[in-house]
């Protein structure tokens, strides 16, 4: 071998090595970045999870005004809970997400009873409510872990590719999950909020104006403040906050997703109680409709099918939540998610085999039941609206209020409905009439079988 050939072939190998270590780091720049997406869109899910279930689990307490504004300060907290807990971690993997700083390790870290106590106190301190502390930092490390515990999860849904050149995997399923594992941890924080602030007035340390004038200049600000004030009597006579108070133990997550969910039970008397519970009627819908007063829809439309029927369709026997075979044909109806977690969502069964269609839509004069003014014009009861269907006494009841909302917007000449889906908080639906849309405004995207 002569010399030439020698260093042309060091030559060759030090470029198959640099490029090696050159894709290497672009890949595992891709992975990281892919992570930070993943847990950033978990974050985001998480608030709109929030609002919905502290809205639904405390309704009598007036919240509509402050809930936004209660959430963001609790995602604010949960930056900090990463920052004293994490650090590095933070830094690497979670603010860049958040931030759009730099990304790194994946986080990992034990929250212990000291830290935990720690975060408690500047959480506290950055709400103006310092002096809840010594009601609230014990039980800071079991919401500490329910963050952490989405946060992980939401981390893990990107990873790596098989081949380097191909595109990194993102589980979507589970950063829904990791969002409303955030969700969970949210409410519980805001529940330790409430219980830290009946325990505080319970033992005499102070009054609620006192208490309300630290949060009033802080990252809470005067709409909370001023909210403690005019709800204080409603938070001391809700018995789920009295109950967990007097045992002084904080429940867990989930614990409290469902223990919130039992309503204050009014007295009944003995005709009452000898009736089973259903669910209520509600007034009808009114008539307040104005035909070509829709919206135009344009979005990438998520429908799980059975593969041995057409994407567009629906069983035009059966009644669905805006479809009423009694009233029109409805065999063209078509359902679609936002996207496929809500997709998901609403199917519920077992998917293997089963189609994923994906289309982009456009369509025009869509009823937008997402829109507050506009349920609040057809008197619409918004509970019944999403109310979800899981037996045979439930569907009468709600399909059939919910067909009386579809059969007047179809009088009134609406193309669909697009309306809060029933099973995924955060997601939206969409169904479009039969024969009020041009199958060619919906171009196909995807149209697979799942495996």
């Amino acid at each position: 071998m002569t010399l030439a050939t020698s260093i042309q072939d060091s030559w060759n190998q030090l470029e198959r090595w640099a490029g090696r270590q050159i894709s290497g780091a672009r890949n595992e720049a891709r992975l990281i970045s892919a992570r930070a997406d993943a847990l950033q869109l978990a974050i985001t899910l998480s608030e709109g999870l929030a609002v919905y279930r502290i809205l639904r689990d405390f309704q009598h307490l007036d919240l509509d005004a402050v809930v936004n504004d209660i959430v963001a300060v609790l995602r604010q907290c949960l930056i900090v809970m990463l920052t004293s807990t994490g650090g590095g971690a933070l830094i690497g993997g979670v603010a860049g997400g958040v931030f759009g700083v730099g990304v790194g390790a994946a986080p990992g870290v034990v929250i212990g009873a000291a830290a935990g106590a720690q975060m408690g106190e500047w959480i506290l301190i950055f709400m103006g409510l310092k002096a809840l502390s010594e009601y609230i930092v014990r039980d800071m490390p079991d919401v500490a872990r329910a963050y952490w515990d989405g946060i992980r999860l939401a981390w893990s849904a990107a990873s790596p590719s098989p081949l380097p050149q191909q595109p990194i995997r993102v589980d979507r399923f589970a950063i829904q999950h990791a969002a409303e594992k955030i969700a969970r941890a949210h409410v519980a924080m805001f529940v330790l909020l409430l219980m830290g602030i009946l325990a505080y007035l319970a033992k005499g340390r102070g009054d609620m104006g006192q208490l309300a004038e630290g949060v009033r200049s802080s990252r809470m600000g005067p709409k909370f403040a001023d909210w403690m004030v005019r709800n204080e009597g409603r938070l001391k006579a809700e018995p789920r906050l009295r109950e967990q108070t007097a045992t002084q133990s904080t429940p867990s997550a989930d614990k409290w997703s469902d223990r919130a969910r039992e309503a204050p039970k009014a007295k009944q008397g003995p005709a009452q109680r000898a009736s089973k519970p259903t669910i209520s009627a509600n007034p009808e819908p009114s008539n307040r409709l104005t035909a070509g007063k829709g919206k135009p829809i344009k979005m990438d439309g998520h429908k799980i099918y059975d593969s041995n029927f057409q994407p567009l369709s629906t069983n035009p026997k059966a009644q669905y939540r805006f479809s009423d075979p009694t009233f029109r044909q409805t065999g063209g109806d078509v359902y679609f998610g936002d996207n496929v977690a809500t997709s998901y969502a609403e199917v519920r069964k077992n998917i293997a085999g089963k189609s994923l269609y994906v289309g982009e839509l456009n369509v025009d004069n869509v009823l937008d039941l997402t829109d507050h003014e506009m349920i609040k014009m057809m008197g619409i009861d918004g509970a019944r609206l999403t109310a979800p269907v899981n037996s045979q006494i439930e569907q009468k009841l709600v399909y059939g209020y919910t067909n009386k909302i579809a059969n007047k917007a179809y009088t009134a000449g609406y193309n669909g409905i697009l309306y809060p889906s029933s099973r995924n908080a955060t997601g939206k639906a969409l169904v479009l009439f039969g024969g009020r849309y041009d199958q060619t405004a919906i171009s196909t995207i995807i149209d697979a079988t799942i495996p």
